[in-house]
C-alpha cells in the first residue's frame, strides 16, 4: 500500500512517493534532523503477517429452508395470586337457636372454601351454631393462596341458686316414697317414718319388726302399707294403727319382701315383690294370689301404666297385662344391669341402665334415649315425685348445684317432673345434668344426701356474654 509523506518548509510543499515495503521511512524535521523509524527499533527476528494475500470474502450462507409446518410460540399467562375482598357476618354474638349470615366476595380463585366445604365465589350462608366457632373462608389457585377467618360466638346463660338444708336425725335416708300431695315415707335403718322434710317424721312402725319396704295408697294418702320379711302390714287411719297384718308365705315359710306397689289404676291390687317371685294382695277382697309366670325372680320394682305392668327383677325385665296375664320378658342386650322403671303418661316404658336410658314404645324395639351411655341411676318422670336411691349404692357429684362442706355425695331430683334430668359419669365422678331453663318453673328441688335433704328454693338465670376467641 502505498504511503504519502508531506514536508513543510519555507511555504513549499514537497510530496514524496515510496512503496511500503513493511517499514516506515524516516521522518525530516524542520531543523534538518531525521527521527527514526519505529520499525528500527524492532527486533531482526520479529515475524511479520505471512498472510500477505488474504483470502477473498466468504460466501454468504444459503437461505433456510422454510418450516413446512410452523408451530407458533406458546405464551404461558402468570398464575394469579386469588384474593379475598371481604368475608363478613351480619352479627358476631348470637343467643341459642338464632342464626347468622355469613357473606364472602373473591377473585381469581380457581376454588373457594368454607370450613373445608367448596363454595361459590362470591355467596352468602345462614348457619346456627350450637357453640361459639371460627369460621375460615379459603381461596386457591394454584400455589397460592389466602384465608380469612371470623369468629361467632354464643352466649352461654349461667345460674345462681339459693339453697335450704334439712337434716334427719334418726339415722341415714335409705329409701324415700312420695304420696300425690307431697307426704313421704322414710325407709331407715329398717324403721319406716312419716312427714316432711320442712315440718319433721315421725316414727310409725309397727312394734317389733324390721321394715324393708312402705308405700302409699295413690288415691287415699290416710291408707298405709309397711312390709317386713314374710308380713305386710297396712293402716288406714295414718299409721295410728295398724289393723290389717298379711301374712306373705310359701310352703309354709315366710318370704323376704322386696317391694310394695299399689296400681294406680286398680287401687285395689297391691303387688308384693319378694326373693322367688311376686303376689298379688286384693285390699278388698283380702286374699293373696301368686303369679307364677315369675317364680323365682328377685322382684326390686314394679310399674305400672295403661293396661301393662313392669316388673324389675335381678334376672331382668318383664311385663305383663294390666290384669297380671301374658307376662313375657322384655330385656334387651344393650344392657346388663337396671337401675329404675317407669311408664310415663304416653304409656311408654323407659329404664336407666347401666348403659344409658332407653325407651320402648308399644311393640317396638328398645331405643336409646340421647347419646349418654353411662349408668343412670333415676329420672323424673311424673308429678309429683321425689326419687331416692332405692338401695343402690351411688356416688354423684354434681356440676350444676355443689353444695359446699357437703362431703357425701348429692342426689337431687324434681318434684313435677318437668326438668329433664341426665346423669353423666366419668372415670371418677359422676354428674348430674339438668335442663336450668325449666328449673325456673320449679317449685322445688330437693336432695337426697344421707341423713340431710337439700332443697334449692331459687333460681336465677343470667346472660353471659359471648366468649372472647
Amino acid at each position: 500500500m502505498k504511503k504519502i509523506f508531506l514536508y513543510f518548509s519555507f511555504g513549499i510543499v514537497l510530496v514524496l512517493w515510496g512503496c511500503d515495503s513493511g517499514h516506515k521511512s524516516p521522518v525530516v524535521t524542520d531543523d534538518g534532523t531525521q527521527t527514526p523509524d519505529e520499525s528500527d527499533n524492532t527486533d531482526d527476528n520479529t515475524e511479520t503477517d505471512p498472510d500477505t494475500n488474504p483470502d477473498p470474502d466468504p460466501a454468504p450462507d444459503p437461505d433456510p429452508i422454510p418450516d413446512p409446518d410452523p408451530t407458533p410460540d406458546v405464551v404461558v399467562d402468570p398464575i394469579l395470586t386469588p384474593k379475598i375482598n371481604f368475608f363478613k357476618a351480619d352479627v358476631t354474638c348470637i343467643k341459642p337457636g338464632e342464626s347468622v349470615s355469613l357473606s364472602w366476595e373473591t377473585e381469581d380463585a380457581a376454588k373457594i372454601y368454607l370450613d373445608g366445604s367448596a363454595v361459590e365465589e362470591n355467596g352468602s350462608k345462614a348457619i346456627s351454631p350450637g357453640s361459639s366457632h371460627t369460621y375460615k373462608l379459603t381461596v386457591k389457585n394454584g400455589e397460592h393462596d389466602e384465608e380469612k377467618e371470623i369468629y361467632v360466638g354464643v352466649k352461654k346463660s349461667y345460674y345462681e341458686h339459693e339453697t335450704q338444708s334439712y337434716s334427719f336425725d334418726e339415722g341415714p335416708i335409705d329409701n324415700v316414697t312420695q304420696s300425690e300431695r307431697g307426704g313421704l315415707l322414710i325407709l331407715s335403718e329398717g324403721r319406716v317414718y312419716k312427714g316432711s322434710y320442712t315440718k319433721g317424721f315421725n316414727d310409725i312402725s309397727p312394734t317389733g319388726n324390721e321394715f324393708t319396704a312402705a308405700a302409699f295408697h295413690p288415691k287415699s294418702p290416710k291408707i298405709l302399707y309397711a312390709a317386713s320379711f314374710g308380713r305386710v302390714y297396712r293402716s288406714n287411719n295414718n299409721a295410728d294403727s295398724w289393723s290389717r297384718v298379711i301374712p306373705i308365705r310359701r310352703n309354709g315359710l315366710d318370704l323376704a319382701i322386696t317391694s310394695l306397689y299399689v296400681l294406680p289404676e286398680n287401687t285395689h291390687k297391691v303387688v308384693v315383690g319378694v326373693d322367688g317371685g311376686a303376689f298379688v294382695y286384693d285390699d278388698d277382697a283380702d286374699t293373696l294370689t301368686l303369679l307364677p309366670s315369675i317364680n323365682g325372680e328377685i322382684v326390686t320394682q314394679v310399674a305400672s301404666g295403661e293396661n301393662k305392668i313392669v316388673y324389675r327383677t335381678e334376672g331382668g325385665l318383664f311385663q305383663s297385662s294390666g290384669s297380671f296375664g301374658s307376662f313375657k320378658s322384655i330385656n334387651s342386650s344393650s344392657w346388663n344391669k337396671i337401675y329404675q322403671v317407669k311408664v310415663n303418661d304416653d304409656n311408654e316404658i323407659i329404664v336407666g341402665t347401666n348403659k344409658g336410658l332407653y325407651k320402648k314404645v308399644g311393640d317396638a324395639s328398645w331405643q336409646r334415649e340421647g347419646s349418654y351411655t353411662g349408668a343412670v341411676y333415676d329420672f323424673s318422670e311424673d308429678y309429683p315425685q321425689l326419687i331416692s336411691d332405692n338401695g343402690d349404692p351411688v356416688a354423684w357429684y354434681l356440676s350444676y348445684f355443689p353444695f359446699f362442706g357437703i362431703e357425701k355425695p348429692m342426689h337431687y331430683y324434681i318434684t313435677n317432673g318437668n326438668a329433664l334430668m341426665e346423669y353423666t359419669s366419668s372415670a371418677l365422678t359422676t354428674v348430674l345434668t339438668v335442663d336450668m331453663d325449666r328449673l325456673l318453673e320449679m317449685d322445688t328441688l330437693v336432695g337426697v344426701d344421707g341423713d340431710r335433704f337439700q332443697e334449692i328454693t331459687e333460681v336465677k338465670k343470667y346472660e353471659a356474654r359471648c366468649e372472647a376467641p
